[in-house]
């Protein structure tokens, strides 16, 4: 564990990691009081595995409750030939962090840009999946829509992917709202969860009768929670309408303790009523009906120098289906206003520019200090920043010309931002932004 910051060895006995493969068996193996058709994972179930085994997300849930499941497991030979792997095995299931959700759709908004009249199909059958997604009754005309999209625009992505997918499971990071809509929109299941490496890892996961996008799902059988309100300003979080604060857990999955280390092992726990509750450092809702709704680690919190809290992840993730930025950090702690740090989509930019008749440069790093691609990117802060509140929206923001990868430090193995690091990376960036006194000073 501590894969952002001073990494810690978490003990994991075979119990924990028992208990936690009994638990996802019940929340999406066969069970006598659901539906026969629902997709579950059985003896007969084919899976893809291709995140790495070191990873414990991967090891319970795409390695150890597979086998325990019966389950088949095909491992893709590299990340490189993914795509036809999954010709060859023809998964029904298997599981991924948010990144490669997003890879996805990036990579089949491209192919939708071979020509104007694609693109204007694919971006209304996008529009079309959110729609049919957010509605309990499409009625005849959005379901006519929904029929001519598949047959235009779906079916062939669902082939691309093997033709037989029934679900896939996310973790390892926050799933943006409206990419998970928008592959359910399309038929595509993708059930969102949550876990730590501490809780072997899984604690919640939506269950594939009740799929809620946006939410981390409900806590796994045997999984206690409770939130920590007194961490949190409950007035800095818009329409909240159940409790919000730290996540506390309890569960025969959730680990002993650091190995070697008593110090980091009480940090980490708390007392109370004569439990002891773990602590998860992470931000959360419960609504009335005990789903959780990830808001964001509360170490990352800016607190912007106003003393307004502000949780950068739903931020970033509202550009999850932007073409336009491709990776994007929110900055402010400490500061006026809220900043970013972005990677823009180089590829959609070229496209843009022939597209257009605008010459520009070749060199990426003369390529972010253009003018004109600043404007073109502005165009997507303008779009994400409609739809938040003044103090989150994004004042100012600086492009830089490399792609984070776990490769260079600027993500981790399992595609989550180092913060720390990007702003190392990037500290004249931000100078840009927040002017060079108050960067140093931060």
């Amino acid at each position: 564990s501590g894969t952002t910051g001073q990494p810690k060895g978490v003990q994991l006995t075979h119990r924990n990691f028992r208990a936690n493969v009994n638990q996802t068996r019940r929340r999406i193996g066969p069970r006598p009081d659901k539906p026969s058709d629902l997709p579950t994972v059985t003896a007969e179930t084919r899976s893809i595995a291709f995140l790495p085994l070191a990873h414990v997300f991967e090891r319970l849930a795409g390695h150890f409750f597979m086998y325990a499941s019966g389950a088949a497991v095909s491992y893709a030979e590299s990340p490189d030939t993914l795509a036809d792997d999954l010709q060859t095995v023809k998964p029904m299931t298997g599981l991924s962090v948010p990144r490669v959700y997003e890879r996805i759709f990036d990579n089949m908004r491209t192919q939708a840009s071979e020509s104007p009249l694609k693109k204007r199909i694919f971006d209304w059958s996008m529009d079309v999946a959110r729609d049919y997604a957010r509605t309990d009754d499409p009625g005849p005309v959005l379901g006519l829509k929904h029929s001519l999209a598949d047959r235009l625009v779906y079916s062939t992505v669902k082939e691309r992917l093997g033709g037989n997918i029934e679900f896939m499971v996310s973790g390892g990071g926050s799933l943006s709202k409206a990419l998970c809509e928008t592959f359910l929109g399309m038929g595509l299941t993708i059930l969102e969860g949550y876990g730590l490496t501490e809780t072997s890892p899984v604690l919640t996961v939506n269950p594939p009768e009740d799929v809620r996008p946006g939410t981390l799902g409900a806590p796994l059988p045997d999984v206690d929670v409770h939130i920590d309100t007194g961490v949190v300003d409950a007035s800095e979080f818009d329409d909240i309408t159940g409790d919000v604060g730290e996540l506390l857990v309890d569960g025969p999955n959730v680990t002993a303790g650091y190995w070697n280390d008593p110090d980091a092992t009480e940090r980490a726990f708390t007392e109370i009523d004569g439990i002891q509750w773990f602590r998860t450092g992470d931000i959360v809702e419960r609504t009335d009906d005990d789903f959780l709704i990830y808001h964001d680690r509360l170490k990352e919190l800016l607190v912007l120098s106003t003393g307004k809290n502000v949780a950068p992840q739903p931020i970033e993730d509202q550009f999850a289906t932007s073409d336009r930025v491709d990776q994007v950090m929110v900055v402010g702690d400490d500061q006026k206003f809220i900043g970013a740090i972005i990677v823009p989509n180089f590829e959609e930019l070229r496209r843009w520019a022939d597209s257009e008749g605008v010459a520009l440069p070749d060199d990426p790093e003369v390529l972010v200090e253009d003018e004109r691609v600043h404007a073109w990117v502005q165009t997507a802060v303008d779009a994400v920043n409609e739809e938040l509140e003044r103090v989150e929206r994004i004042k100012s923001f600086a492009l830089v010309s490399r792609e984070w990868t776990a490769e260079n430090d600027l993500l981790t193995p399992s595609m989550k931002k180092k913060r720390r690091n990007i702003r190392s990376a990037y500290r004249e960036r931000l100078a840009e932004i927040y002017g060079q006194q108050q960067v140093e000073a931060a």
